[in-house]
């Protein structure tokens, strides 16, 4: 999918905003007793390991990791994402109980390393938290969402997006985590740390989250209205949009049929303004940077149908006929018989009550 690469963009575009060179996202822990340690790195932790033994462990390569820079922090790390694999005389994954002294061992010694005044310690830390992929890390990577670094928020944002399904059955925990997301989007001002927010909140399926996407995706639209969204501001409405269609897809629904309205208000604003635009600056001349815009577009314009689909229960958006060698003009024609323009209402006024034609809007 096309969202697929974009997302790539994303995370890589959040990182190097930081100034974080060499530190990108991990490979895939192998077991600890293959990888190959730094010098002064502890011996290599074992499943059958005490309490005891894995904080002795942890605090040691969370001291390796304070002072450690460019490759040897994504050293360290990978050290620490190694998760060791029972004997060979067991079955199945690491104990849960292993699991879960070490992933606290891990919360307890990284989280203060958040708040390190070198960006790329931080932003070290939180990739490894997020990495983890335990319920256990929901509390630190809340801290990370209020990081003055957009590339720890986005990592933050990330690492709560994988673990919301596992941590929706201790519901204390989900709700705080659901919170402290909504709260998070309502100041945060980087886009694509902003869209990753909405990503993470869509995947929450939880009414909580209808409002705050309901106001981030107005926002995208009222942004795209002003002047001419660039690849990042199109990945970030194409981002918002598809969390917003996950949400929506939940069953029962959780957007209330008041919510409905300005949900696909904003949404279709995002679609009509961002096609206009690029009507306007480009025309259909083949200048440099169209092509990358205009793919961008209709991802967005996809992610917008898919969300349409969903709101109606049935199918009233396709944008399937678009592609590369789409003009600008015949891709704005393609969302305004959905969305309307100046002149006709189009299809989704038809659908849900109270929409109007974005173009119409005062």
């Amino acid at each position: 999918m096309q969202l697929r690469r974009w997302h790539t963009v994303l995370a890589m575009a959040s990182l190097l905003s930081a100034g974080a060179a060499g530190v990108g996202a991990p490979p895939t822990p192998k077991p600890a007793e293959v990888v190959a340690t730094l010098p002064g790195a502890p011996s290599p932790i074992k499943w059958t390991a005490t309490d005891d033994e894995i904080n002795s462990y942890v605090k040691a390569q969370a001291k390796r990791l304070a002072a450690a820079t460019g490759e040897d922090a994504l050293h360290v790390r990978t050290e620490i994402l190694s998760i060791p694999l029972p004997s060979e005389t067991q079955t199945g994954n690491p104990s849960a109980t292993f699991m879960q002294s070490y992933t606290n061992a891990v919360v307890n010694n990284l989280t203060p390393l958040l708040n390190d005044s070198h960006t790329a310690t931080a932003l070290t830390a939180i990739i490894t938290l997020a990495q983890l992929h335990h319920i256990n890390t929901d509390s630190a990577l809340e801290v990370g969402l209020q990081n003055a670094s957009p590339a720890v928020r986005y990592w933050a944002a990330r690492g709560l997006y994988d673990i919301l399904p596992d941590l929706r059955p201790v519901g204390s925990a989900f709700d705080r985590a659901v919170s402290s997301l909504a709260d998070a989007l309502k100041t945060e001002t980087a886009p694509l740390v902003k869209a990753e927010m909405v990503r993470s909140l869509g995947h929450s399926g939880d009414a909580k989250a209808v409002d705050p996407i309901i106001a981030a995706l107005s926002q995208i639209a009222a942004n795209a209205k002003a002047k001419m969204p660039d690849e990042a501001a199109l990945l970030t409405a194409s981002t918002s949009l598809s969390g917003a269609a996950e949400l929506a897809g939940i069953t029962p629904s959780v957007i209330a049929k008041p919510q409905q309205t300005p949900l696909v208000q904003a949404a279709a604003g995002i679609l009509y303004f961002s096609a206009s635009q690029l009507v306007a600056t480009f025309g259909d001349d083949d200048k440099p940077g169209v092509q990358g815009a205009k793919l961008a577009l209709i991802d967005v314009a996809n992610n917008g149908a898919t969300l349409f689909n969903k709101l109606a229960g049935k199918d009233i958006a396709n944008f399937g006929g678009l592609n590369r060698s789409s003009k600008p003009s015949e891709i704005l024609v393609a969302i305004q018989k959905l969305t309307g323009g100046q002149v006709d209402d189009g299809t989704l006024i038809t659908v849900f009550d109270g929409v109007v034609p974005p173009a119409k809007v005062k």
